[in-house]
């Protein structure tokens, strides 16, 4: 027995005391744990796509910040009670100190042509009814209004509220939450990155318990099922609680937050916490079934097991903390604590199961199916070894399947794709696209090279090129650019089209139009001082593959190379489709480290080619097998759904290596191949068996989910944990009979 395990068990309790102080105090900053979305924080830090988006919105005020209200009236918005209270609303709301500015329809003037300059006068007067029916011919065709301020079918308006500081936003909105009761609106709806923060918030409130609580009620169930033993459920209860006091209390004094991926925290605790000390009380109960007293059979499972549970545990770190390669702050923060809490749940088990079982007798009769194990462990075993041929080669059963679905596998997003049907965020959202443009809009930003002016005749010529070749691609029912705007002016002002103009005729007018280039709403298109512009069009959300398919297929034509302009794809969805491509890559970039590094800790440990290549090969199939699953089920690559290789492989490598280590120590103490197999798959494989049942339970309970990542998160571990099971228990053993090899016996020569 080492010194530092003699010191360990010698005093135990005094460290379990000790440990028990400190987790508690732990608990004292866990308690302050607060939910949080900020949606930037799954984006990158730092790349060119954010630096052109940050560009754009410097130069041409967007509205991620904003937040919008849709006010309905199925029959209408010519009503005076409707258009009354709505321009109360937006003078209410522009009192408030922490808005800057409301766009309101009921506030908005038109500029109409003047006898010399044009003149404003209101959109829509809500104290003169008898023109409302001119207001109803020009509204749905008015480029400035209709798809912004006023819906095209005439049934409801957007107030557009523009923080004063972009920090207000979130108490803007509660303000207007509030306003809203003392109004009687048929319905409303909000949109705007905040609406959708506040709802994530409550959303993963409410979800985080619905699958943490029965996560943790059905791990605990299994585990009194399967040992009943009070001790025995306590001891992983304990590891769980004080693993999430520990990382839930780093994270408060680090001031971090739960966060829509890292809220499956709670889970990873429960499996990761568990995992771990079933290992352990596996080996104490096979121990004293063999004949040995407790406290020796507590110090011989450390020496049995000790080692492989803690590279084990440096492995699932390994696979977590991959994730931050990642740039992408939501990705960085799960990966670092869920880490961390494997390391945790690890030093908690060492230094509690000393104090909890030391001096604990198992009872024979607190076994579940105490002989069911062995007796199919050993005919399973035997029968694997007369067919190893076919066993060994079963996964090359799977390569034209494989191949077949990674072909379908492709890198998508969509914008609603994570929130169920009927949510309310998402109901409002979908009124939002179809009625305002939604939030998937192509954005291009336009710089002219060599000083150009982009608003004179021949850049006029270019602008209708750059129709022409966006509008042959994508549907163009809101398009928002200086070409279009000019192009509405100037038939409102000659009444022609602004084909019929020539240069000299188009001069004349933009020196007598100077006032509408300087208005607010021609700055929406176009930035005076640095000479730039934008192209704005509103789509139903296509996704962003096919987003970046036709931008791709735009940006190749031969029209689009002869503007000699700089034009560069940007805004929220274009920043959100670029950086869902790179994080992807860069999240398979992690996981290729993490693939080098448990080979170096594993190599180190077995100190065998042939083994730690068969263990690698063995935790790559069950992953080959779930990414033909995923094309095959039309699962898109995407943030939530990459991360789950790294996950995965940390979590499963777990049970081919308690598997390889068993084996070794077997050898060790003289066993043969056949000997030593049959003893890892009776002794370590039952354990293999109930732990990957319980991290199935604890991450099964995610597809109880509302939220799509999540739901995918779940369904794809499973998949993997049980295609682990099935390589680990039934091909792993047949490889490594192949590849290991009897020691000769001497034989001795004749004199």
């Amino acid at each position: 027995m080492k010194p530092n395990l003699s010191f360990l068990f010698k005093h135990a309790k005094t460290i379990a005391l000790l440990t028990g102080l400190a987790t508690l105090a732990m608990g004292f900053f866990a308690k302050d744990i607060q939910f949080n979305y900020q949606f930037f924080d799954f984006l990158p830090k730092a790349s060119e796509t954010r630096t052109t988006y940050e560009t754009f919105q410097n130069q041409f005020e967007g509205p991620i910040q904003n937040i919008q209200i849709a006010l309905v009236r199925s029959e209408g918005i010519f009503d005076t009670n409707f258009l009354t209270q709505s321009r109360q609303l937006a003078r209410a709301i522009k009192k408030w100190p922490q808005v800057a500015k409301v766009y309101a329809l009921t506030e908005t003037k038109e500029l109409v042509p003047g006898r010399n300059l044009p003149v404003a006068v209101p959109w829509i007067d809500v104290n003169h009814p008898e023109n409302w029916p001119d207001a109803a011919q020009r509204l749905p065709s008015a480029p400035e209004v209709a798809g912004f301020l006023v819906a095209r079918d005439l049934k409801s308006l957007c107030l557009h509220v523009v923080p004063e500081n972009p920090d207000q936003a979130a108490e803007i909105l509660k303000l207007i939450q509030q306003e809203m009761l003392q109004y009687n609106f048929e319905a409303y709806h909000l949109a705007g990155a905040v609406v959708g923060q506040q709802h994530f918030i409550e959303k993963m409130q409410t979800e985080t318990l619905r699958f943490g609580a029965p996560a943790f009620l059905l791990v605990a169930l299994f585990i009194t099922l399967l040992f009943r033993s009070g001790r025995a459920l306590l001891f992983p209860v304990v590891i769980i609680v004080g693993t999430a006091l520990w990382v839930l209390g780093c994270m408060v004094l680090m001031g971090k937050t739960l966060g829509l991926l890292s809220s499956i925290l709670i889970v990873i605790f429960i499996v990761v916490g568990v995992s771990d000390a079933v290992h352990f009380y596996a080996g104490l109960r096979e121990a004293q079934g063999h004949g040995h007293p407790p406290l020796e059979a507590a110090k011989l499972t450390f020496q049995k097991i000790g080692w492989a549970t803690l590279l084990t545990s440096l492995t699932t770190a390994v696979g977590f903390l991959s994730l931050m390669w990642v740039p992408v702050p939501a990705l960085q923060d799960l990966g670092r604590f869920a880490g961390l809490g494997v390391l945790i749940a690890f030093f908690l088990t060492i230094v509690w199961f000393p104090a909890f079982f030391q001096n604990h007798t198992i009872k024979k009769q607190n076994q579940l199916w105490p002989n069911l194990w062995p007796k199919i462990a050993k005919s399973t075993t035997k029968f694997m070894l007369r067919n190893r041929r076919w066993f060994g080669a079963m996964p090359l059963l799977f390569v034209p399947i494989v191949a077949a679905g990674i072909q379908f596998l492709h890198t998508d997003n969509y914008f609603l794709e994570d929130l169920p049907e009927g949510d309310t965020h998402r109901t409002d959202f979908e009124f939002f696209e179809k009625n305002y443009g939604g939030i998937r809009r192509l954005e291009l930003l336009i710089v002219p090279e060599n000083g150009e002016n982009l608003l004179d005749f021949e850049a006029l010529q270019k602008w209708k090129t750059l129709h022409e070749v966006v509008c042959a691609t994508l549907p163009c029912d809101q398009v928002a650019s200086p070409y279009a705007a000019i192009a509405h002016w100037w038939k409102k002002t000659t009444y022609t089209d602004i084909n019929t103009a020539t240069p000299a005729s188009y001069k004349a007018w933009q020196n007598r139009n100077q006032a509408f280039f300087n208005a607010d709403a021609f700055q929406f298109v176009y930035n005076n001082e640095m000479g730039s512009a934008k192209f704005s069009l509103g789509l139903n959300d296509i996704g962003g593959a096919a987003m970046l398919k036709a931008l791709n297929q735009m940006q190749t034509s031969h029209e689009w190379q002869l503007l000699g302009w700089q034009i560069t794809p940007t805004g929220l969805a274009h920043f959100i489709d670029q950086s869902n491509v790179l994080v992807v890559k860069q999240i398979f970039g992690g996981f290729a480290i993490a693939l080098v590094v448990v080979a170096v800790l594993m190599g180190l440990l077995f100190r065998s080619l042939k083994i730690l290549s068969i263990a690698l090969l063995a935790n790559l199939v069950p992953l080959l097998i779930v990414a033909a699953f995923m094309g095959f089920a039309g699962i898109d690559l995407k943030i939530s759904t990459a991360i789950i290789f790294s996950i995965v492989f940390g979590i499963a490598v777990d049970d081919t290596i308690h598997y390889l280590a068993r084996y070794r120590w077997e050898r060790k103490n003289g066993r043969g191949i056949n000997g030593s197999l049959m003893r890892a798959s009776v002794g370590t494989g039952k354990a293999i068996f109930h732990t990957t049942l319980i991290l199935a339970l604890g991450f099964g309970c995610l597809l109880l989910a509302d939220f799509t990542s999540i739901y995918y998160i779940g369904l794809l571990i499973v998949l993997a944990l049980f295609l682990a099971l099935i390589v680990d228990l039934l091909v792993l053993p047949v490889w490594i009979k192949w590849v290991a090899r009897e020691p000769r016996k001497k034989i001795s020569k004749p004199l």
